[in-house]
């Protein structure tokens, strides 16, 4: 091996231009490389300046630097550049020897051997660092099995670190790199994958499966990504990131996924932290008891702003978990967090906050679940502990648990909400409290100038208020427009004086507009889908114009089908900022014959008949907008009536006129007419409902009018069915009530049945003549009859053998009266 000496300017300031050794894989590599880093070491004594140990490609084994038979691996002591020549995949650091004889407990060794962090800059770039196994009995030598950093200012930058370990059985931190003790880290564009802290037992104390921080240690992480990272056997966590002790702590840019721990898959930090993370993803992450992607206790304080936080995991409760010893230790800003499509086995499934205080700005809690039991709570936001809550401009919505979809307050904290959106949240278990749950005594809440409604789309009460306070709940916008309305969906005492009756302005919201509503085969959106054969999943799309320009805004589509005629609400999130796009999922599910609305609404699920049915996806801002999904046949009722009015002409008070009104079911699949409502006591239904009627054919109904009074008499007749298209029909009903003198002579009615037959029926109390035309829809003369009518009552068949259709009866070249032939 043979050094190659240049000159560089190294960006350090007042720093004397270093040298350049250039170290290959030949010979006994990690000897070699221990040997140029302690020179460089010792120019950086003699000469004030800082040297680059420039790596050629391949791998270097650094079992080197033995005490007691233990390998610590490389050891820089002073400012040094580290650089892989060719990038971290073609230059690998491995702690393991050459015979897989040996492990070293790390793959570099950071100490300044001394308290003057700037004493020590290290750069380290383009190196992969594998293998390293902090196991240590004394020391820190159970910390960073990647790098262990003391008393040093390190900046690395373009490195990999793989399954890189720390413990000794029963402590240790940082799998990947750990940095402590007054050290100030910069990691930038780095990957760690499969580093890990694994103990004996889960009394065991450890942190930071790829990166641990601790004592008095600044460290910022920059546009790294975290991924299959762990901490097993720890009462701590922080699957990717572990942070204790007095430490301020940046994180931004970086994408930590899939890595998991006790507390905090993603992050854990305790213990006087400042953490700020800013544009991060926290994605697959898992927690096998809190804070499955971040959890920050005892004390805190913080910025998140602008994470991306999706599809989390926690066997406990919360993805996000912010836990104060007292009031007022821990304080949090929030801004432009998304929170969505996380889950918990027990609640919440969003933000857990406790003795903490926060302000949360263009914050999105979306379709979080919590278990199904009546323990779980909520889906959203849990806020207790003598915390205060601020929330502006914020969403929450399509949450879920056993118990409280939305928000639960309670312990003496306090949330005040303003301008912001409450939609589509459920419990499971309590017909109450999908928006707010208020223990009592001690909770408190006040909402200003929001959305709030469909929590959930069924009747229920929404607000629950434990306490015997009156919560103030003014100035929003509910859907529902009168003050019973509003009072139904509270459970305790509320003032939700001066409603809106219109959605409020620069509010997050629905959709001014919808041009269209689709539904699409998978999240790529790129396949319009109108036919299902079994059941499957809609990818639900609304076309229209956004509420608001800085924050995504929500649209509630509707659907509805045969076996859920009044429709369950599916909230979908705006794809982006101002893109018009709104985008969630529903599920399609067969009719088990036991089905409930309630819970079904609350997990987007429509159920259908296992025969064939077709679901009517509409828009809760535009009802005309509608997009049909047939499922399997498409097997659905059509209601079709006879008439849609008709006048029982003079009836004398006390008697009983009659007449039929011919229901037909025009549908493929059997029509049920659950009841008939007449808004007149003059006019009776004398049929019992349900009547069923099957594909094709019909039904009568007997409607009856017997006045009371004389004068003229009108009414509707609701005729409520499972066609989902027109679940009520109705039909206008008119009479002239009058004394039995005023009854004319020549007075008559004409009837139209199922089997083509015209009849006509003499009311008259002297013979009269009468002439009858029949003309068809075109004004066709079918036929022509004559009569003498003489007996009162008296019913005669005028003509018969009609086919279905419209036809005109002129009668005595006077009067003429439509007639719906149905067969």
């Amino acid at each position: 091996m043979f050094p190659v000496v240049l000159f560089i300017s190294f960006l350090f300031p007042q720093i004397l231009p270093g040298k350049i050794w250039n170290v290959d894989t030949l010979g006994s590599e990690g000897d070699s490389l221990q040997k140029y880093i302690s020179i460089a070491h010792d120019s950086s004594l003699a000469y004030s300046r800082i040297d680059t140990v420039l790596l050629s490609g391949g791998t270097y084994h650094v079992n080197v630097n033995y005490f007691l038979d233990t390998a610590y691996g490389l050891i820089v002591s002073d400012s040094v550049v580290l650089l892989g020549s060719s990038g971290a995949p073609a230059c690998t650091l491995d702690a393991v020897s050459e015979d897989l004889s040996d492990t070293a407990l790390h793959v570099i060794f950071i100490d300044s051997v001394g308290y003057d962090t700037l004493e020590c800059r290290v750069f380290i770039k383009n190196i992969t660092l594998i293998n390293g196994y902090a196991r240590g009995q004394r020391g820190l030598h159970n910390c960073g099995g990647g790098i262990l950093c003391l008393f040093s200012a390190p900046v690395i930058e373009s490195c990999y670190f793989f399954n890189n370990r720390a413990s000794n059985g029963t402590a240790g931190h940082g799998g990947g790199i750990f940095g402590a003790n007054y050290s100030r880290i910069r990691i930038k564009d780095c990957w760690f994958k499969r580093n890990s802290v694994k103990h004996n037992s889960s009394q065991n104390y450890g942190m930071g499966g790829a990166i641990g921080i601790y004592a008095y240690t600044d460290a910022e992480i920059l546009n790294c990504k975290m991924e299959n990272d762990s901490v097993v056997n720890s009462g701590q966590g922080g699957g990717a990131i572990g942070i204790s002790y007095h430490c301020n702590v940046r994180i931004s840019g970086c994408e930590i996924n899939e890595n998991y721990s006790y507390n905090g898959g993603g992050i854990y930090t305790e213990s006087y932290t400042n953490l700020e993370v800013n544009n991060s993803r926290f994605y697959f992450n898992t927690s096998f008891n809190l804070g499955s992607a971040i959890y920050c206790q005892s004390p805190t304080a913080g910025a998140f702003t602008n994470n991306v936080i999706v599809n989390n995991y926690s066997q406990g409760n919360s993805t996000v978990y912010l836990y104060g010893v007292a009031t007022g230790y821990n304080t949090f800003h929030l801004s432009g967090e998304k929170i969505l499509y996380n889950t918990t086995a027990d609640g919440p499934a969003g933000l857990y906050i406790n003795a903490t205080n926060v302000t949360i700005v263009k914050g999105i809690v979306y379709e979080n679940r919590a278990g199904e039991d009546i323990y779980s709570e909520p889906g959203g936001i849990l806020i207790g502990g003598y915390s205060n809550v601020d929330m502006r401009r914020s969403i929450i919505a399509s949450n879920s648990a056993g118990n409280y979809g939305g928000i639960f307050v309670q312990g003496y904290a306090s949330l005040n909400m303003d301008s912001s959106m409450i939609v589509d949240n459920g419990g499971t278990e309590k017909t109450y409290g999908g928006t707010f749950f208020i223990s009592s005594p001690d909770g408190s809440v006040s909402v200003y100038h929001s959305n709030l409604y469909y929590n959930t789309f069924q009747p229920d009460s929404e607000i629950y208020n434990g306490n015997s306070d009156t919560l103030l709940f003014t100035e929003n916008f509910w859907w529902d427009t009168t003050y019973s309305e509003i009072e139904a969906l509270f459970w305790g005492n509320g003032d939700f004086s001066n409603w809106f009756l219109s959605p409020p302005d620069n509010v997050p919201g629905e959709p001014y507009s919808v041009d269209s509503v689709l539904n699409f085969s998978d999240t790529l959106y790129n396949t319009v889908v109108s036919y299902l054969s079994n059941p499957d999943t809609l990818f639900l799309r609304i076309f229209g114009s956004g509420r608001c320009q800085d924050i995504q805004d929500v649209a509630v589509a509707l659907l509805r089908s045969s076996i859920y005629p009044d429709g369950i609400a599916v909230a979908l999130l705006e794809s982006d900022t101002s893109s018009g796009i709104f985008q969630g999922l529903s599920h399609v599910e067969e009719s088990t014959g036991d089905d409930g609305i309630r819970v079904d609404d609350i997990h987007q699920t429509i159920r259908v008949h296992p025969y064939g049915d077709t679901i009517f996806i509409t828009t809760n801002v535009d009802t005309g907008k509608i997009f049909k999904v047939v499922y399997k046949n498409g097997l659905v009722p059509e209601i079709t009536l006879s008439d849609s009015s008709h006048d029982y002409g003079t009836v004398i008070p006390g008697d009983t006129a009659s007449w039929t009104l011919y229901i037909k079911n025009e549908g493929s699949y059997q029509l049920v007419v659950d009841s008939f409502v007449v808004d007149n006591p003059s006019f009776i239904v004398d049929t019992t409902a349900p009547l069923l009627i099957p594909s094709g054919d019909s039904g009568g109904v007997e409607i009856l009018c017997i006045p009371s009074d004389t004068g003229n008499l009108s009414g509707i007749l609701h005729v409520y069915s499972t066609d989902p298209d027109e679940s009520i029909s109705n039909v206008n009903l008119y009479a002239y009530a009058t004394g039995i003198e005023e009854v004319q002579e020549n007075h008559y009615k004409i009837y139209a049945d199922l089997s083509g037959n015209i009849t006509f029926e003499f009311l008259g109390n002297r013979a009269s003549n009468f002439s009858f035309v029949i003309y068809d829809a075109a004004g066709r003369v079918m036929e022509k009859r004559e009569l003498i009518a003489r007996v009162q009552g008296k019913r005669i068949k005028l003509f018969s053998g009609l086919k279905s259709g419209i036809y005109f009866l002129q009668i005595n070249k006077e009067e003429v009266k439509r007639l719906t032939v149905i067969k």
